[in-house]
Parts: C-alpha cells; sequence; structure tokens
C-alpha cells in the first residue's frame, strides 16, 4: 500500500535489528516488479511460473493434509477410545499439549534451517509413525495376540506422530505456499489454495471414517504413511528451496532465470520515497 515508513518498523521487527536499509530497497523493487504483471485469476494458470508455484504450493497443501493430521484431530477422541484403554478426554489433552510445545520450538529453527530439509524430515518421521499405529492396531484388531498391557503403546505413537508432523509439514507449509507465490497473484493463489485444502480436507476425512469402519482402524493409517511417505519423497527431489532468497529471486528461479553466484536480482525502485 506504499506505506514505506510503516513497512520498515515491520521489517525492523521481524528482523529484530535497526538497519533494514538494503533488504527495505530489495523487498519495493521486487513489489513493484511483480505488481506490475497483470495477476488476473487466468494468469495463475496461463504464466507459466504462476502456473509452476500453484502446482508446488497445492501439492504440499494436499500432502500436508494426506499425512491425516485433519481426519486424526476430528476423530481423535474416537480413535483414543477404539485403540487404547485411556481416557480419550486425557489423552486428547496429552496430544494438543504435545503439539502446542513442538510448534513453539519449530518457532525457534524453522529460519536456521532449509524449507527442504524441515519438509522431508518431518514427512519421513510422520510417515514412520503412521505405519507404527496401523501396525499396532493391526496386530491388535486382526490377530489373536493380547496387546492389553501395551494399550498405551498406541498413544504414545499418536504423540510422537504430533512431534513429528507439529514440528515441519504443520507449521512450513503456510509459509512456504506464501513464499513461493508472486505479490501479483498472491491473494488469488491463496484463495484457490483455500478451495484446494477444504476439498482434500473432506476427502481425507471421509475416506478415514469409512476404512476404519467399514474395513479396519489400521486402514486409514496405512493410506496416510504411504502418501506421506510419497510425500518425503516429493520434498526432496521435486520442492524447490525458498530459504535465503528474496521474493524476486523464487519468481525468477519459477521463470527460468536463475541468477548466477547467488546474484540478487535487482530493479530500481521508482515514484516511492524511501526515509530510511
Amino acid at each position: 500500500k506504499n506505506d514505506v515508513n510503516g513497512a520498515k518498523e515491520a521489517l525492523q521487527i521481524l528482523r529484530r535489528k535497526f538497519n533494514v536499509q538494503k533488504e527495505m530497497v530489495q523487498l519495493i523493487a521486487d513489489v513493484q516488479r511483480q505488481l506490475s504483471e497483470k495477476g488476473r485469476f487466468k494468469d495463475l494458470f496461463y504464466v507459466e511460473s504462476n502456473r509452476k508455484a500453484l502446482i508446488l504450493a497445492t501439492a504440499t497443501r494436499t500432502f500436508q493434509v494426506f499425512t491425516g493430521s485433519i481426519a486424526l484431530m476430528s476423530y481423535q477422541q474416537l480413535m483414543i477410545s477404539q485403540a487404547t484403554d485411556l481416557s480419550p478426554v486425557m489423552g486428547s489433552t496429552v496430544l494438543i499439549i504435545a503439539g502446542i510445545i513442538m510448534v513453539l520450538l519449530a518457532s525457534q529453527y524453522i529460519d536456521k534451517y532449509g524449507r527442504k530439509p524441515i519438509f522431508a524430515i518431518s514427512a519421513a518421521t510422520t510417515s514412520a509413525t503412521l505405519f507404527a499405529q496401523a501396525i499396532f492396531l493391526n496386530i491388535k484388531n486382526s490377530t489373536t495376540l493380547d496387546v492389553t498391557s501395551i494399550s498405551w503403546l498406541s498413544l504414545l505413537i499418536m504423540i510422537l506422530y504430533n512431534l513429528a508432523y507439529r514440528g515441519g509439514l504443520g507449521v512450513v507449509t503456510n509459509i512456504y505456499t506464501s513464499e513461493i507465490c508472486s505479490t501479483s497473484i498472491k491473494a488469488k493463489a491463496m484463495s484457490f489454495g483455500s478451495l484446494n485444502f477444504a476439498v482434500v480436507m473432506i476427502i481425507s476425512t471421509k475416506m478415514y471414517q469409512l476404512t476404519a469402519d467399514y474395513i479396519d482402524l489400521s486402514v486409514p493409517f496405512y493410506i496416510f504413511g504411504i502418501s506421506t511417505f510419497i510425500a518425503t519423497l516429493y520434498f526432496i527431489y521435486v520442492l524447490p528451496e525458498t530459504k535465503g532468497k528474496t521474493l524476486e529471486t523464487i519468481q525468477q528461479e519459477l521463470k527460468g532465470n536463475k541468477p548466477k553466484n547467488d546474484e540478487i536480482v535487482v530493479i530500481s525502485v521508482k515514484n516511492i520515497p524511501i526515509h530510511i
């Protein structure tokens, strides 16, 4: 909105330093260049860089949901009562507290490490906990083995799942989807992303309910485990890194114009007084 002073103050708070002049000039140039694009809704699909960003953001959000995060949250207390001998209220309280602690811890290392490694590690460990839960439930429901004495194991696996998911996918996905989109189409891309999120959320939640009710409680965990394992490969081999890159550098890379030797693309700043 051309409020340079307001942007400067916000940047000083977010960066926790007084001298933000260099970054301010770069950000203004980036935003000006990106807002010079038409930014129509159809440009989400017709402009190659926007289309790449949309595909990456949509795939990342879809994989996030198909870790089972929304479905497990929706059926949390019911699943605890079905899988363990513990109190559903107590069990869900422990899970929520574990999630809160992990989110607070994640805020301390998100900007220290790349998006790719955090995504990959989170997805790999989340997938492992999902498979572990599926195997435990399979043994409990489909064999004659008595697992009553270790019913607490199911809750422990769910706690580990919560830590793995909240420590990466649950936090970094929102950051990544906002970083990857051009300023000119960001609002439209995020709206499309919200629509996609709603659709895959309904699909994953309904899939959990149908497979758990009519086949076995372990089945949705196998499905979520497989999809999260595929997500791990996607994060390692497909997802581009955005850590430490300016808005414009990310957009230029999506356009196929990779700066040499980490050179920053700088566009001249026009028509905006800068008082810094």
